[in-house]
């Protein structure tokens, strides 16, 4: 088997191991290069700490797109689902057999979920066990709703019950389902963008703080006395560390916002994983081209 056609089978596990080696080589690179060397043309603790953004975002990247890619297509298969079973109940209540009736109702189009219908009726045409068919047309699909729903399925057929009332009943509560997450997606927008402003504001004040408030305090080197008769002193240094906390802050406070918001609005975390890249590199942005800016104005 050629490299290619390994890609082309295993494409989204050959996507996360190789996003997870570069990054780690770009974080040992950095780690035993750059951040060794003080007398870089650039400030140093600026490109360290963007290379090590820049190889989280490598890694979790592509993961975070493949996963999603993933949910988006279960998704996609659970709303065409129901269409499926409602043109088995049509073959059934014709006087069809249900296998029958699962060859009848391939020959309709259901957008993403057509091709694993016609695999689950090959399956079905080259002799395998109609209830393995079934099992392996649920595990391809990889969505908890429709394994639950197959193996009423497959109960209902061994038990030898009204299997039409059985998949309308089904039919009816996926439905249900997906109205109620439709429901969920629009109520829960206004606090995805609560969520938004808040973090925004959040990095509004640490610009304040570190690029003006902290300025504001006298910077020097006096006496004991004088500092106390003056009020607090802040050197530079302090400054500077002041600084990288809070850039640090914003990064994880982006990150965890962003995770939570993609929980709140789709139901899972690798959702999130887009918002807290995106919240993440905007904070770490927003403060660094904020501190250059007051750098270069002097202000």
């Amino acid at each position: 088997m050629t490299l290619k056609n390994i890609y082309k089978e295993n494409k989204e596990l050959v996507t996360v191991i190789l996003s997870m080696l570069s990054g780690t080589i770009l974080v040992l690179i950095n780690v035993l290069f750059i951040g060794q060397k003080s007398d870089l043309p650039v400030d140093d603790d600026f490109l360290f700490t963007l290379i090590n953004i820049i190889a989280v975002g490598v890694i979790c990247l592509p993961i975070a797109i493949v996963y999603y890619k993933r949910y988006k297509q279960v998704q996609a298969f659970e709303e065409a689902y129901p269409d499926f079973l409602r043109t088995i109940v049509e073959g059934l209540n014709g006087g069809m057999s249900l296998p029958l009736a699962i060859s009848y109702a391939s020959q309709s189009s259901y957008g993403t979920l057509t091709p694993q219908v016609k695999k689950l009726v090959a399956q079905m045409t080259w002799g395998i066990n109609f209830e393995n068919a079934l099992e392996n047309f649920a595990s391809s699909l990889d969505s908890p709703v429709i394994t639950r729903s197959v193996s009423t399925i497959i109960e209902c057929h061994r038990s030898g019950g009204n299997i039409a009332d059985v998949l309308k009943s089904v039919s009816g509560s996926l439905i249900e389902i997906e109205k109620i997450r439709r429901e969920r997606s629009m109520m829960i927008s206004g606090q995805m963008m609560t969520g938004y402003i808040i973090f925004f504001v959040f990095i509004v004040v640490m610009i304040g703080i570190r690029e003006f408030l902290l300025r504001g305090f006298d910077m020097g080197t006096d006496s004991d006395s004088e500092m106390f008769l003056r009020g607090p002193t802040v050197t530079e240094d302090m400054l500077d560390n002041y600084g990288k906390m809070f850039t640090h802050l914003a990064i994880i406070q982006g990150f965890f916002a962003g995770l939570v918001i993609g929980k709140l609005s789709e139901g899972r975390l690798s959702a999130g994983a887009k918002h807290a890249i995106i919240l993440a590199l905007i904070g770490y942005t927003s403060l660094t081209l904020a501190h250059g800016i007051v750098e270069t104005l002097g202000l």
